[in-house]
């Protein structure tokens, strides 16, 4: 398994109603916030390997392994690492 990228993010930033759809635009994962709402609607992001339900647009309470690292996959090849500060 190959990342695309590592970023770090404060938990206050992840707690927003938004959170996973600000992350992928912020990542780069997706191109835009109306991209990643897309793809979201569409079922093509992954955290930590399970699939995103249609609808939700914050990250899942207890997410983090180890609860510090969150890691999103748009796709087949493009992953990316969350490290939580």
């Amino acid at each position: 398994m190959e990342l695309s990228r590592r970023r770090s993010f404060s938990a206050d930033a992840l707690d927003a109603d938004d959170s996973l759809v600000d992350v992928l635009a912020q990542t780069g994962l997706c191109s835009s916030r109306g991209d990643a709402r897309r793809t979201l609607a569409g079922g093509g992001i992954r955290i930590n390997g399970e699939r995103v339900p249609d609808g939700m647009t914050a990250l899942p309470s207890g997410s983090a392994v180890d609860g510090r690292f969150v890691l999103l996959q748009k796709g087949k090849r493009q992953r990316h690492l969350l490290i939580i500060d």
